[in-house]
Order: C-alpha cells, then sequence, then structure tokens
C-alpha cells in the first residue's frame, strides 16, 4: 500500500518493462513495450477503470497527451497530420495482443504547429469484420466532420450549414 506519493525518476533507459505496472489481481504480466509509462491491469471478473477527480470552483479534471518532434533536450515543432494522443482498444486474439492501432481515436495537427497556428483534428479508425485493415472512418476538422462511407439514421439528420456529397 502507499500512503504518500510515489515518484519514479532516474535514467529508465531502453528498458522493455513498464515503468509503473498496477495489478488488482496480484498476477503480473510479461514486459510491456519500449515506452510504456503505466501499465495498468484489472481483474479477471471486472474491467480496468481510470478515474480523473477534480472538486471546487473552476476545476476541472483533464487528461493530456502531449507530443513533439526533435529530441528531449531539443524538441521542435509537431508536424502536420502526426498524433498528439491516441486512444485504442487492444484485444487479446488468441495468440497475441491485436495490433492497438485498428481500433482508436487520434488527436492529431493539422499543420505545423507555432504558438499562432495550432490546427488539430479528431480522427475516428474502425478495423472491419474479418480484417486488421485500419479503415478511418470519420474525421471532425474544425468545424467540419468527414464521413468515409454511409451515415444511417434512424431518426431525423438535420443541419445548419451545407451538406455536402461527394460520389
Amino acid at each position: 500500500d502507499i500512503t504518500g506519493n510515489l515518484s519514479v525518476s532516474g535514467n529508465i533507459g531502453n528498458t522493455l518493462a513498464s515503468i509503473v505496472e498496477i495489478t488488482a489481481d496480484g498476477i503480473s504480466s510479461a514486459p510491456q513495450n519500449p515506452g510504456v509509462m503505466l501499465h495498468i491491469t484489472g481483474q479477471e471478473v471486472n474491467p480496468t477503470r481510470i478515474y480523473v477527480d477534480s472538486f471546487g470552483a473552476n476545476n476541472y479534471a483533464a487528461y493530456i497527451g502531449r507530443h513533439a518532434s526533435g529530441t528531449v533536450s531539443s524538441p521542435t515543432a509537431t508536424a502536420n497530420n502526426v498524433p498528439m494522443t491516441r486512444f485504442g482498444g487492444t484485444p487479446y486474439v488468441g495468440n497475441g495482443w491485436a495490433t492497438i492501432s485498428t481500433t482508436r481515436i487520434d488527436m492529431s495537427t493539422n499543420e505545423l504547429q507555432s504558438s499562432t497556428n495550432q490546427g488539430s483534428k479528431i480522427q475516428f479508425f474502425t478495423t472491419p469484420n474479418g480484417s486488421n485493415a485500419i479503415n478511418n472512418i470519420a474525421t471532425l476538422t474544425g468545424n467540419r466532420f468527414s464521413v468515409n462511407g454511409d451515415i444511417r439514421s434512424t431518426g431525423n439528420i438535420s443541419s445548419v450549414g451545407a451538406v455536402v456529397t461527394e460520389i
């Protein structure tokens, strides 16, 4: 049990293990890929949950994913089309872990980043049944939502702006 602060520091190097590993069932898993900073495994009967709470006026909870090009000692601006944060789901497929890139949401740059140009987009990716191909199914950029495929609705669809269909 940890009742105070937990601090991990020092030269991590090229280790293949996670920096911090938390397992609810007490069973340690195999080392994760290089660069994994936090690995949380839940119990077999319960899903793993991560809670970020915030209390009080003007407070908010935030998950921030940061990205820079270059090196730690000499970072450079993030280029166009580079994911800054990725949320992905990875199932075990019977002989190993599936690639995390097949089901994901990317928060990516939409231009070379500077103090005055910080264009960004959100991209949604899925994989069709019987495949491991990655499909970009939708992109939200600025005030435009683009869908790569059919839009199906059981209710009304309304628009304040123009609806453009490209064939």
